[in-house]
């Protein structure tokens, strides 16, 4: 978990939140805290890790794997 805590570091955000399987992937939601507050700016970033590979997904990508994991919202 660290090394996905670190990524998320590079770009920008303070922590990652696993949030499920994604097509054979972990997934996690990168997270910007500010005072203890979770705070969401722009399109939903994603962070996907399968087989040691890490990849940084944002944009319609990131949308749809959260309609994976919250299809009723």
């Amino acid at each position: 978990m660290n090394e996905i805590i670190q990524f998320a570091n590079k770009h920008g955000y303070e922590t990652a939140e696993f949030i499920g399987l994604y097509n054979g992937a972990k997934a996690y939601s990168a997270i910007y805290r500010d005072d203890e507050d979770i705070y969401f700016i722009g399109l939903p970033a994603i962070i996907l890790e399968k087989n040691n590979s890490i990849e940084w997904v944002q944009g319609e990508k990131s949308m749809e794997i959260l309609n994976y994991f919250y299809p009723d919202e």
